[in-house]
């Protein structure tokens, strides 16, 4: 497993040019988690305070060659050649983010003062490759599918406590969903 120390310098290199345009953010999840069991990491999120600064970002990287592959609501996803980037708004603070995530292993992020932020369980479940589920019932339920099968295939391992909470999860999910299109349904 890499150190902190080895990702702090590596990351610094894509904070560089954002200190330049006077924004705060981090990057957070599967990229911290990749860099440090020394794997490539399939995208980088770097995460934004707000909606003006994730847009001099955006600006900024279509300015170095970067094109915008899809845009929602407070978030980019990006590419240039083999690149991938995801722009997202958290408004709160790393901590704040990395809570929010679905697993303990994802939990860490570092900012562009390399502040490094983690699970406080995050190093020993990422090196026994131990899936601990946070509590979410806000997401896509075959985006949780997929997911899980991603960490079982690459030899993560759940025990039961976790799995009845994923379980529990996909059920509050699919109703947060339901609740969601009455709700649309119901606007004039």
């Amino acid at each position: 497993m890499k150190s902190v120390k080895e990702l702090k310098s590596f990351f610094d290199k894509y904070f560089e040019d954002f200190r330049k345009l006077d924004v705060y953010c981090w990057v957070a999840g599967g990229a911290v988690r990749d860099f440090l069991i020394d794997e490539e990491p399939k995208d980088i999120d770097l995460f934004f305070l707000n909606s003006v600064d994730q847009n001099k970002a955006k600006d900024y990287l279509t300015s170095t060659g970067f094109s915008v592959l899809s845009a929602y609501p407070n978030h980019y996803t990006m590419e240039r050649r083999d690149e991938l980037c995801d722009l997202l708004v958290s408004p709160k603070s790393p901590t704040d983010c990395i809570h929010k995530f679905d697993y303990s292993i994802c939990s860490a992020a570092l900012d562009i003062n390399l502040n490094f932020y983690h699970h406080p369980n995050f190093f020993e479940h990422l090196k026994e490759k131990k899936l601990v589920r946070s509590e979410q019932s806000d997401r896509w339920v075959i985006t949780n599918v997929k997911r899980l099968r991603k960490f079982l295939k690459k030899g993560y391992s759940m025990d039961k406590e976790n799995l009845i909470q994923y379980l529990n999860d996909q059920e509050a999910t699919f109703e947060y969903r339901k609740n969601q299109r009455h709700e649309e349904l119901r606007k004039p």
